[in-house]
């Protein structure tokens, strides 16, 4: 298995059927979808349960609702991939997200691929670009996640080596991705950057 795509869910029923989509639908086929509905109260378990039946790379986790970041580290636990990426419940991946990214891994030997992204709104997208460097020694790297600024501690715009996940996020905390991923990147060596738009943020 190549990539794990962790998605956490709560009463997203609205919007999860496109983020599904948008994983199943990608170019790059080596995946794994593992889906944590956290207590959902909505019609989200039935339609998560309905696409884990339907391809056997998604797999359904049902729990009691104990918060995002306990979802996720429960999500990494039980990922089998080589890579891990992220995706919110209620956002999608452009159809080449995973190949594009896992080439940036691949080609340029680095330990994170970033991407661009769209910022979606009701009346239409922006597009969000950095000017960074195509390949980032982990020191830049490290002083950009801190100031946040051209690299931000969001999940979903990023695909990790799997063996850079060993610090959980916070259970009682808000912004778990802010206090994790600066940690991650500890771990890394050399960052890749790919100045394209490959996620669609609502």
């Amino acid at each position: 298995m190549k990539v794990s795509v962790i998605m956490s869910v709560y009463n997203t029923e609205l919007y999860l059927q496109q983020a599904i989509d948008s994983v199943v639908q990608q170019t790059f086929s080596d995946w794994e979808l593992i889906i944590v509905d956290d207590g959902s109260t909505d019609k989200s378990a039935a339609i998560i349960d309905a696409y884990a039946e339907s391809d056997k790379r998604i797999k359904a986790i049902h729990k009691s609702n104990t918060g995002q970041a306990d979802s996720r580290n429960l999500a990494i636990e039980r990922s089998n991939g080589e890579y891990v990426a992220f995706i919110d419940s209620d956002d999608w991946y452009e159809p080449n997200y995973l190949e594009y990214l896992v080439q940036v891994i691949e080609n340029r030997d680095v330990d994170v691929a970033i991407s661009g992204y769209f910022l979606s709104y009701k009346t239409g997208k922006k597009e969000i670009i950095s000017d960074l460097d195509s390949v980032i020694d982990a020191n830049t790297a490290f002083v950009e996640i801190v100031e946040d600024k051209k690299i931000k501690s969001f999940l979903w715009d990023k695909l990790f080596k799997r063996k850079l996940l060993t610090e959980q996020m916070p259970i009682a905390s808000y912004y778990e991705d802010y206090a994790t991923v600066f940690k991650w990147f500890l771990q890394a060596k050399k960052i890749g950057y790919l100045p394209l738009p490959l996620y669609n943020y609502r």
